[in-house]
């Protein structure tokens, strides 16, 4: 039976394969296609009405908000001002606040589902202590380290205002978390670490694997390989306006590459995403090629010796794992990354490299004995048909949004 549902997020939730927008997509895509959406977000500056236009076809109605630098800043300095932490306030929009509460009202809605608990500042107060409310908190982004780490590479007074950020932040995760029905994650590992935070809310804590798309993602006969005959690619795809992506692209290229080529001199590295040929174009050397935001990273990913994902801080790049292991090539991930893919088996579905000598070790293993790495990667993808499709997970997410047990 159709329901009215509210979907909030704090990014237009498209492009459908862009790893900060892929979730909150097909979360939309799943529901629209059972259940009456009405989508509150904000665009970006890089977004446009392209992009709201087709997010558009798949709402009962939408509110867009537009979201920029200015404004952005304006928010966050009165959030800060108002003891707010400043990640939330940046999406406290009086218009989106009365838009809810007008869509609430008319169609009497009573499942609510915030992606990413940015949006969740302007849920009416009335709404979010009606417990006959059933609302789901999405905390697909719940990654405390982060913010930890920013601390640590400012000098005062910086540091002291990240660390009191991610105390802030935590504190409002663990509110928006005891107030809804259902709080979610995506792995025992960022369940963890939120029960550290949050003990409380055991008992009520759900845990549903990310998704990936695995029919866009997979081999296909008809890609040309991007890269030259005489070198042995490896690639790094990510989202690299993030500050994990980042890190991890430059421990990689200073600490890993180098002992690589050193046995291996035709390895080279591919660094593949959104954002790349602007904060880490400056890395690009001999041995390091830069692409930028590809209009389509699959090629990249197929014709590659090996994919590697290998943050230190953040599992931001969970996503671009999963990529990798979808179309079926061997992946190389850090400890970090490796955590949130469970029930993939180490070193028969993935490689785990838990320090730069490891991890240089497995590369070398797999570009000088190709068969290991064909074997990881067709053992990968089997992984990825079992346990990481997003219809079954989002199932689980719309059982909870309707109050059905799980």
């Amino acid at each position: 039976m159709l329901t009215d549902v509210v979907m909030l997020c704090p990014r237009l939730p498209h492009p459908p394969h862009r790893s900060d927008t892929t979730a909150s997509y097909h979360l939309l895509r799943y529901l629209a296609q059972r259940h009456r959406v009405h989508l509150g977000t904000f665009l970006t500056e890089m977004q446009d009405d392209t992009d709201t236009t087709a997010v558009s076809a798949l709402c009962t109605s939408a509110w867009f908000g537009k979201m920029n630098r200015s404004t952005s800043l304006l928010r966050m300095t009165a959030g800060y001002l108002r003891g707010e932490p400043v990640e939330t306030a940046r999406f406290r929009d009086p218009e989106l606040k009365r838009w809810l509460k007008r869509t609430i009202g008319t169609s009497r809605c009573k499942h609510l589902i915030v992606h990413c608990s940015g949006a969740a500042r302007s849920i009416p107060s009335k709404f979010l202590l009606d417990k006959s409310n059933l609302i789901v908190a999405d905390f697909d982004d719940f990654d405390p380290d982060l913010w930890t780490y920013k601390a640590s590479q400012l000098s005062f007074p910086l540091r002291l205002f990240y660390r009191n950020e991610a105390e802030k932040q935590i504190s409002f995760d663990r509110r928006l978390a005891m107030r809804a029905r259902s709080p979610v994650v995506r792995s025992v590992a960022q369940a963890k670490s939120f029960l550290d935070c949050a003990p409380e809310i055991a008992p009520k804590l759900a845990i549903v694997a990310r998704g990936i798309d695995r029919v866009h993602y997979s081999r296909s006969e008809n890609r040309v390989s991007p890269y030259r005959d005489d070198e042995l690619p490896i690639i790094m795809t990510g989202f690299f306006s993030n500050l994990s992506s980042i890190d991890a692209a430059n421990w990689f290229m200073t600490e890993v590459l180098p002992l690589i080529r050193k046995r291996v001199p035709t390895a080279r590295l591919y660094v593949v995403g959104e954002g790349a040929d602007t904060e880490v174009r400056n890395l690009a050397r001999a041995d390091v090629v830069v692409i930028g935001d590809a209009a389509d990273d699959r090629a990249y990913i197929q014709y590659a010796k090996i994919a590697v994902a290998p943050n230190q801080i953040g599992a931001g790049s969970t996503n671009e794992a999963l990529k990798a292991m979808s179309i079926g090539r061997p992946l190389l991930a850090s400890a970090i990354i490796a955590a949130e893919l469970a029930p993939a088996l180490e070193g028969e579905e993935f490689l785990l490299g838990d320090d730069a000598e490891k991890m240089a070790d497995l590369a070398v293993r797999v570009l000088v004995q190709p068969d290991i790495g064909e074997a990881v990667g067709a053992n990968a993808r089997l992984r990825i048909e079992q346990d990481f499709d997003w219809d079954r997970s989002l199932a689980q997410i719309e059982n909870l949004l309707l109050g059905r047990n799980v």
